[in-house]
């Protein structure tokens, strides 16, 4: 089965040449601290640059989403139904260039689930009225 998942993973990286994600966008509108819009259009146009960060805040926020995701869903009783990062992919209709890949799908395709977390020291970026989300 991990072959089959690696395959999937590298025929995603490869996908994600071909669309701006939500990731993307966020960059080339200068709301990322990590990625700039050249580094978009450099990760797009370029073969040998490739579309995915490799972090530990990355690897450790893909590595949480199921585990995040079963917390959800053991709190508020919402059933989660899809958490395999390569089939809930989204392509906006007219627009080709636009897709996502979303974390979770919550009930049949009812709603999507969006798994964030944050280091201990994110935590000072929070606003005080949010800190009992935490």
């Amino acid at each position: 089965m991990e072959n089959k998942q690696e395959w999937l993973r590298e025929h995603w990286l490869k996908e994600r040449k071909n669309y701006i994600g939500g990731s993307d966008l966020g960059a080339i509108c200068g709301l990322n601290p990590y990625r700039t819009a050249l580094d978009v259009y450099l990760e797009k146009t370029n073969p040998d640059i490739a579309c995915e960060i490799k972090t530990d805040a990355t690897y450790w926020g893909t590595a949480l989403e199921p585990l995040i995701a079963a917390e959800y869903e053991k709190r508020t009783g919402n059933l989660v139904t899809d958490t395999n990062r390569f089939s809930c992919f989204m392509r906006h209709k007219e627009h080709h260039f636009l897709a996502c890949n979303i974390d979770a799908w919550i009930g049949e395709n009812d709603y999507v689930l969006e798994c964030k977390t944050a280091g201990f020291t994110k935590t000072k970026e929070r606003s005080e009225e949010h800190t009992s989300e935490l």
